[in-house]
């Protein structure tokens, strides 16, 4: 570390006030002169000199120059100022200390630089143990903890220190650890009875400890007997904090422990509603695990369902069908979920989402949305425009057999013929509509041949079983007694 004369421009500036001697005496002691320092004592110089609250002794212990350091604990210091009655801090005989012009002590500059061996030399020459900065009410052990200071730490816990000091934010130097991500000092601070619940103003130390990613030290709290399903000022929990920044471990761990995984916050979202507009996949799968409920609403009524489909969270509104969650059941009609939610995912460009439920859902009606009396509604949507843009989309669309009507006997009719009929039908529509704004030659060469080429026997099967599943392919399609491949071919995992 650099100590030279310049590197502390504050300290050079109180300096410079001073006498000659005086500023040659803090020079030397500045420059860790030891020599020179024991020279100027020895030669008249006030050891007791100061300006702006920086004396000799404060200097050195900024520095860690601990040879001086021990020197001036010799001194006849002034600004160790010994208690006649027992100290209200520390609740012992000792020394308190000056303050310098930001309202620290000796020993806090010490503590928070790390400076072990001029720690110990101050708690050994009596230095009150708790005296804080004046500003912060910071004790020397909160900014060892702050500033990740291990040793210091533990040095100042064997001395005693008191582990359930707050700042004048109402911090603890257990929170101050854990922001410091100190595992060490953590288990020393509950070890010497420190309160696992009490972190600062507005959440307890396991939130901090869920926000920041630290496992071990969630683990550590929580076996320490940590008050479970707390929440900040916010209703936020650990559990929602370890999610939402998508902490699996920790998030396994709290549920796994028992804590709630249906505890909302302030605007009624639940853990699965965060996950759900994060596409979080393996969070929803170990919420669900625990027991979380997909029936809980939002403030505006929205169940983490309709939230992964209006934020486009594929993955899990894909496995969501997969548990079998029926989407027409989660709407309030029909016409709301097909006017508002479908809409706004063509206006976004959800296309992985409308992927999912072409694969999954028999029940879309396509051709009704692009018969000519609502052509203008189609546009509205959006819909020619995502599909003439994605050949993949396309080409699901084609294959999904959401175009086509069941495939029954109407008035006897032969169901092959109902099917080249409704095929055809289809086939008209997508080649009127999306055929003018296909700019891709091989695009529109595909959609010809489709449209002229009979689908081949595996094709008219596929649209049979999916047309006899209806909704919930996704779902209904794992019981089927097929290889696995074919399951695959008939969900469009595979076109």
């Amino acid at each position: 570390m650099d100590c030279s004369w310049v590197k502390c421009k504050k300290l050079e500036s109180a300096i410079c006030h001073l006498s000659n001697f005086d500023k040659n005496f803090l020079k030397a002691v500045t420059n860790n002169d030891y020599a020179a320092v024991k020279s100027l004592v020895e030669a008249g110089a006030d050891v007791n000199c100061s300006s702006a609250g920086w004396t000799p002794l404060c200097i050195s212990c900024y520095y860690g120059f601990t040879k001086i350091v021990q020197y001036l604990l010799m001194q006849p210091l002034l600004e160790l100022r010994p208690q006649v009655m027992l100290c209200l801090q520390c609740g012992r005989h000792c020394y308190q200390c000056d303050y310098d012009e930001d309202g620290n002590t000796p020993l806090v500059y010490a503590a928070k630089h790390g400076h072990y061996e001029v720690c110990q030399l101050l708690l050994d020459a009596g230095v009150c143990l708790e005296q804080p900065n004046k500003r912060t009410q910071q004790t020397p052990l909160f900014v060892a903890a702050e500033s990740a200071q291990t040793d210091v730490c533990l040095l100042l816990l064997e001395a005693s220190a008191c582990v359930q000091v707050r700042d004048n934010i109402g911090m603890t130097p257990l929170y101050a650890a854990i922001k410091s991500k100190d595992k060490t000092v953590v288990e020393n601070l509950i070890k010497h009875g420190c309160d696992v619940n009490i972190g600062s103003q507005d959440h307890p130390p396991i939130f901090l400890a869920a926000r920041l990613g630290l496992f071990d030290i969630v683990k550590i709290l929580s076996d320490a007997g940590c008050q479970k399903d707390v929440s900040n000022k916010y209703g936020v929990t650990p559990v929602y904090e370890a999610a939402i920044k998508d902490f699996r471990d920790i998030l396994e761990h709290l549920l796994d422990k028992g804590w709630d995984s249906n505890k909302c916050d302030m605007y009624q979202n639940t853990p699965l509603h965060i996950m759900a507009s994060k596409n979080c996949l393996q969070s929803t799968q170990l919420l669900l695990k625990a027991g979380a409920s997909i029936q809980v609403r939002d403030y505006k009524k929205r169940s983490p369902v309709q939230v992964s489909l209006l934020s486009g969270s594929a993955d899990v509104l894909e496995y969501y069908l997969k548990i079998g969650v029926n989407l027409h059941k989660g709407f309030h009609s029909m016409e709301r979920m097909w006017t508002v939610v479908v809409r706004e995912m063509f206006e976004k460009d959800f296309i992985d989402c409308i992927l999912v439920l072409l694969k999954d859902d028999c029940c879309w009606p396509l051709v009704e949305m692009i018969e000519p009396w609502e052509r203008s509604l189609l546009h509205n949507f959006n819909i020619i425009r995502v599909f003439s843009q994605k050949t993949k989309l396309l080409k699901t669309l084609i294959f999904s057999g959401n175009y086509a009507e069941p495939l029954e006997s109407k008035n006897n009719q032969d169901v092959s013929s109902t099917t080249y009929s409704a095929k055809q039908s289809a086939a008209s529509v997508i080649i009127n509509c999306f055929t003018p704004f296909i700019l891709e030659a091989d695009i529109r060469n595909w959609l010809a041949s489709i449209y002229s080429s009979p689908m081949t026997l595996q094709a008219l099967t596929r649209i049979v079983i999916r047309q006899e599943l209806h909704s919930q392919i996704l779902y209904k399609s794992q019981f089927l007694p097929l290889p696995k491949i074919l399951k695959d071919y008939i969900t469009l995992s595979k076109l």
